[in-house]
């Protein structure tokens, strides 16, 4: 249906549809917080705060300082923290996880971002829920 009245959208999501679908990749466990931007969202935040304390900043440099700062203490917050945001269990679930069916179709972007994922949940930089 929508081939019909937008063809271009149609065959640009038909092409990204192992991109689309790579979170199914993981365990449905790993779906929601996977999904969820609202990690994302609390950090994004604290940067905001954080640089209207500031107000006008002397140069580009002294901003990604500043980012970056707000970044590493997040970061430090979240791998000391006692809860994590996915669970040992659950991460060692992606140990035994199979490919899915889809994942023949995958594109080289697809498995990189897949990858890429994965490393970083393994690094457990995460909260647990």
């Amino acid at each position: 249906m929508l081939a019909k009245w937008h063809p271009k959208v149609a065959q640009m999501l038909h092409d990204a549809r192992a991109d689309i679908h790579a979170l199914t990749g993981f365990p449905t466990k790993h779906w929601r917080q996977i999904w969820s931007t609202n990690p994302m969202e609390r950090v994004n935040k604290e940067i905001k705060r954080r640089t209207d304390v500031v107000g006008v900043f002397p140069n580009p440099a002294a901003l990604l300082r500043l980012a970056g700062a707000v970044l590493v203490e997040q970061h430090d917050e979240w791998e000391a923290a006692d809860r994590r945001y996915l669970s040992e269990a659950s991460m060692a679930a992606l140990a035994v996880l199979e490919a899915p069916a889809a994942a023949k179709n995958r594109t080289p972007a697809a498995d990189m971002d897949l990858r890429y994922m994965r490393n970083h949940l393994e690094r457990r930089c995460c909260f647990d829920q």
